[in-house]
């Protein structure tokens, strides 16, 4: 009798194929924005964050002395939204002025979900929701126009709460039943239902409308985690991660994911994982051998930018941290956790190091 699950796996592989094969060939959705040119290259290349639902002075002098590129906003900082409309607007009069002033946010749907208090009339699904759909055999087209409605619903919300840059979707493979990857990648805590699927066909195709519902009503898409976050069986908030998985695997899986969605004009987020295949002893987020590959080899050309650097992955102070990634060949750093000391630091250091205005 042949196995269940292996019937499922030939089942989405030839159905999303024929239904998808044209996607590969059109081109990705563009934001005028994205592109690296465009960054304010006068800017400390920081994505700061701030402790509470107003600015302390303290933050405020920071910020007006750094101009950072950008801020990403928390739970901690969102009571209501005109409180936090206007904790944007003070945001932004700490920068000098640009055309651009990037506003993160984390609304994936499902259990990362920032705003949630505030569209229940709406909900926003987890991301796997929509990869299960696929799997279940349900119409192909219209799971991508759901997709494409998720996104822009979200992007609407975003945009009428002063949001531009969207911390979404989430493109790594993840293994919820099939056992596509070996059953080791079900015990991934940090992923779960924020993925679409498996399988790589699935994950690039939904991420694409969703990078396009968003684009198309004003939100960039952050796209990640590249390389890709699906076999790590430890949540990088917590420990560092070691995926050993040989170079030809992750070229036919993880990583081809992310290859394939390398010209959607999204900012990608880089890791805080260590992968073998391309170097033993540094994380992707520092490691210049691994974003060269993410630049070279999966043709990713657009910004990208680290992981939150305050998480529990990367070792030494927060000024290092920022440091190593930027020399290793980030774009920029986010920094989350709001602390001024934690702040200060950094700035500090990639001062001394000749990066932004005040050198």
């Amino acid at each position: 009798m042949i196995n269940r699950k292996i019937i499922y796996l030939i089942t989405i592989l030839l159905g999303v194929r024929l239904c998808f094969s044209w996607s590969a060939k059109k081109p990705l959705p563009k934001v005028g924005y994205t592109t690296l040119d465009r960054l304010d290259q006068q800017a400390m290349p920081l994505i700061l964050s701030c402790s509470g639902m107003t600015l302390t002075e303290e933050e405020r002098s920071l910020f007006q002395s750094a101009n950072p590129m950008g801020f990403i906003l928390f739970n901690r900082n969102i009571k209501s939204k005109a409180q936090t409309l206007q904790l944007i607007k003070e945001l932004k009069n700490c920068l000098q002025d640009r055309s651009f002033f990037p506003i993160l946010i984390d609304e994936e749907g499902g259990r990362v979900d920032r705003l949630r208090q505030f569209h229940a009339d709406v909900e926003f699904p987890p991301a796997l929701n929509f990869g299960r759909a696929v799997r279940e055999g349900q119409s192909i087209i219209k799971i991508k126009q759901a997709v494409v409605e998720n996104a822009k619903n979200i992007a609407k919300l975003l945009r009428s709460w002063s949001f531009n840059v969207n911390c979404a979707p989430v493109s790594d493979l993840y293994d919820d039943e099939l056992g596509i990857r070996g059953d080791h990648t079900k015990k991934n805590p940090a992923i779960g239902n924020r993925s679409f699927s498996a399988v790589v066909d699935v994950v690039v195709n939904l991420s694409d409308s969703f990078i396009k519902g968003q684009a198309d009503n004003g939100v960039l898409s952050i796209i990640k985690h590249i390389p890709g976050h699906g076999l790590a069986v430890v949540d990088s908030h917590k420990e560092l991660p070691v995926v050993s998985n040989s170079l030809e695997d992750l070229e036919a899986h993880d990583f081809k994911v992310f290859k394939n969605l390398a010209g959607s004009g999204s900012w990608g987020m880089v890791s805080h994982i260590v992968y073998d295949a391309l170097d033993h002893a540094y994380p992707a987020s520092q490691s210049a051998k691994a974003i060269a590959y993410i630049r070279d080899r999966l043709g990713f050309e657009n910004v990208l930018l680290s992981d939150a650097i305050e998480m529990q992955a990367l070792k030494g102070s927060m000024g290092d941290r920022a440091l190593k990634s930027l020399e290793a060949g980030l774009d920029l750093v986010i920094y989350g956790a709001g602390e001024i000391n934690d702040m200060r630091a950094m700035v500090k250091t990639l001062t001394q190091h000749g990066y932004g205005a005040a050198v």
